[in-house]
């Protein structure tokens, strides 16, 4: 049985060739065939990044998540997602949950955005002996729910933020940044002194009463007595 070394070359591919050249006898030379041997060579590799969507230069916006599903897992771990040696071949998935404060965008990319902006996915090939890399895109949240550096994550709206639609409760009027709320009066107080009006109304009741009464008595006192004729003429 004859054994040959194989070089490490790109794609494993190599040929061995015999030469033999018995005790006293003339050499013979034999010719192999050409072979390769999958996965020999230099590995292959899968990477991912998240990068800031509209800015001139690649930026890397730290945090967030990536990992890998397919013909190997990688699991989840912070991003950048460094290479990462895994079989060649197509079937990757590799999927992204956004840094805090941002939102991902397709930015012109291939990903998939999820409903709420926080996590996307995009498949990923890797070459044999080569490196397959995964790269997502995000912009800045505002506190205001706006976004900005890029354009708007699938699913979400992009018209500015609307009211509840509830109205202030009656009385309220609003000024400025404070809410002025009318002070409903439950008692016979002065709405603006907040003075009880109950004995001022019995006080002057009172009085009309007693002036009623000295009108009426002094108009008894100042009527003239009636006589009668028949019982004032006198007797014969």
């Amino acid at each position: 049985m004859l054994s040959v070394a194989t070089p490490a070359t790109a794609g494993c591919t190599f040929q061995a060739d015999v030469f033999m050249t018995p005790p006293g006898g003339k050499t013979y030379f034999y010719s192999g065939s050409r072979a390769t041997l999958p996965g020999c060579g230099p590995p292959a590799t899968i990477a991912g990044d998240i990068d800031l969507c509209g800015a001139s230069v690649t930026t890397e916006v730290p945090g967030g998540l990536l990992a890998v599903t397919g013909p190997q897992t990688v699991v989840s771990q912070s991003n950048p997602l460094t290479p990462t040696q895994v079989p060649a071949g197509p079937g990757y998935t590799m999927t992204a949950t956004a840094p805090s404060g941002y939102v991902f965008v397709s930015c012109s990319g291939p990903a998939t955005i999820g409903s709420s902006g926080v996590t996307a996915s995009l498949p990923v090939v890797v070459p044999n002996g080569g490196a397959g890399v995964g790269v997502f895109y995000v912009v800045a949240v505002t506190p205001s729910g706006s976004l900005s550096g890029g354009g708007t994550p699938a699913g979400t709206g992009t018209g500015p933020a609307t009211s509840s639609g509830t109205s202030p409760p009656l009385g309220t009027v609003a000024h400025g940044t404070q809410t002025a709320v009318a002070t409903k009066v439950g008692s016979s107080s002065l709405a603006f002194t907040g003075m009880n009006a109950l004995p001022l109304l019995l006080a002057g009741l009172g009085a009309l009463v007693l002036g009623a009464l000295a009108t009426l008595a002094s108009r008894v006192r100042r009527r003239p007595a009636v006589v009668d004729s028949t019982t004032s003429r006198s007797v014969p």
